[in-house]
């Protein structure tokens, strides 16, 4: 398991490897429809004693996270994209072992992004 907020595309080269070894490219997206939404969570976070992060910074590395998102989406044997935006978790995008990338029309920025994946099966 690795965690990243895909900032860059540095990990997309272990995904060949990951495959060699027999075993599944599973990627979970977790995302908010706006920044400013990470920042607010990162202001309540350092006020119950957590670490900061710069504002500039969580919405350089939410943007270069969506514009990343769909290179790897399109390797993902297994894929959940997720918004938690709000109250409750809504999905964005899904797709099954060996099927086709289903995108829910959602009017999100990830969804924006995947949509021209609509229907694809994965990069090798």
């Amino acid at each position: 398991m690795l965690e990243t907020v895909l900032f860059s595309d540095k990990y997309r080269s272990l995904i060949p490897l990951v495959r060699r070894t027999g075993l599944i490219f599973r990627l979970v997206y977790i995302t908010t429809v706006h920044p400013d939404i990470n920042v607010a969570r990162v202001r309540r976070r350092v006020l119950a004693g957590g670490h900061d992060v710069p504002e500039d910074k969580i919405h350089e590395r939410w943007t270069r996270s969506m514009d990343n998102l769909a290179g790897f989406a399109e390797r993902a044997d297994r894929l959940i994209v997720v918004d938690n935006s709000g109250q409750e978790p809504v999905m964005l995008a899904l797709r099954h072992l060996e099927g086709a990338l289903e995108i829910h029309d959602v009017d999100h920025p990830a969804s924006d992004r995947l949509r021209s994946l609509r229907n694809t099966v994965r990069l090798p």
